[in-house]
């Protein structure tokens, strides 16, 4: 069986989005995959994987942990 290392990519919408509370947030998506894997694809997957909760499809920039920290507050 072949082992995987996991890399934690952080990609940050463009634009907020809408909480329960209709209140403008920072997008902020972690995603855990093999560390091999395409950063492009993933980056596709999250936007579709987004566009299907919000209805819209949003710009995600690649982002290092720092960055997406940075965003949270």
């Amino acid at each position: 069986m072949r082992s995987f290392r996991m890399a934690i990519l952080y990609l940050l919408a463009e634009e907020p989005v809408q909480n329960h509370q209709q209140q403008d947030c920072c997008l902020i998506v972690e995603v855990h995959a093999p560390d091999e894997i395409d950063n492009q694809w993933v980056q596709q997957a999250a936007g579709n994987a987004i566009k299907e909760e919000f209805g819209k499809g949003l710009t995600l920039w690649s982002v290092n942990e720092d960055e997406a920290l940075a965003h949270r507050n």
